[in-house]
């Protein structure tokens, strides 16, 4: 793909839908995920701010960050990776009730995993709340700009770039941990394992969707939708509703051809 045209995706993903709507800018991901899959791909969709290029160190990033100046892919690995098990004594047993996932329309990666929930049946077993599909302030710090919660009555918002019109229909506030933004669903998760003796407080530099929560613990469980896909599809059989049961979304048959994609 042409520098010209991966560098147009990257601005159209940037402008945080001032200049574009939210369905563009969907699409635009899904070309651009396309166009860097051979260079490394990317399963997650996190934001930082509105400037393209390298943020100063210790700042939040985003996956633009990641793209160097010839368009590869040089990907930080996403932060959260415990999984959900059926196996005695798992961490993560699937529970009704238990896991909710934060997603944004905006993000093809996140949608595929609440096409799963769908597909399984498991609406009623794992919860679900969806950001509003601009970028806002996270926090009166820094100039982060993230995914933030909103109610479907609250007023339209505006993009950071103070272009636009977007309203808030469609969107779903966290009922669970009551954040306004998902960088503070990821600062709640550090803190929460840092006082059990398992991190440092530290929530990395991007902030991204899709999350899948963990009630009972208070913590990210995963972060990245390939394996959150994996186990929406195998770990929750005895929760599934009847038409889930019937639908396999990682065949064995299929495996080596799931891997390479």
């Amino acid at each position: 793909m042409p520098k010209a045209l991966i560098f147009m995706l990257k601005l159209c993903l940037a402008v945080g839908g001032g200049h574009f709507s939210p369905l563009v800018r969907s699409r635009a991901a899904i070309v651009l995920s396309r166009a860097l899959k051979a260079r490394g791909g990317t399963h997650v969709c996190s934001v930082a701010s509105t400037t393209v290029g390298t943020p100063a160190e210790g700042k939040s990033r985003s996956a633009l960050d990641e793209i160097d100046k010839d368009g590869r892919f040089v990907r930080t690995p996403s932060l959260f990776r415990d999984k959900i098990s059926s196996e005695p004594g798992a961490r993560f047993p699937p529970a009704k009730g238990r896991y909710h996932l934060y997603i944004s329309y905006g993000c093809p990666w996140a949608n595929r995993c609440l096409a799963a929930l769908n597909l399984k049946g498991l609406r009623d077993v794992v919860g679900l709340s969806v950001v509003h599909p601009t970028w806002q302030s996270t926090s009166a710090e820094d100039e982060h700009k993230g995914w933030v919660f909103r109610s479907p009555n609250d007023p339209a918002v505006s993009s950071p770039s103070g272009m636009g019109s977007f309203d808030c229909k469609g969107c779903v506030p966290d009922t669970v941990e009551q954040a306004a933004s998902i960088r503070e669903l990821y600062e709640k998760a550090a803190s929460a394992l840092k006082e059990k003796g398992l991190g440092d407080g530290n929530p990395g530099k991007k902030f991204s969707v899709p999350v899948l929560w963990d009630k009972e613990e208070g913590v990210i469980v995963n972060n990245e939708s390939e394996e959150i896909l994996r186990m929406f599809n195998s770990e929750f059989k005895d929760f599934e509703e009847s038409a889930g049961d019937s639908i396999d979304l990682c065949p064995s048959n299929l495996m080596s051809k799931i891997e390479v994609a």
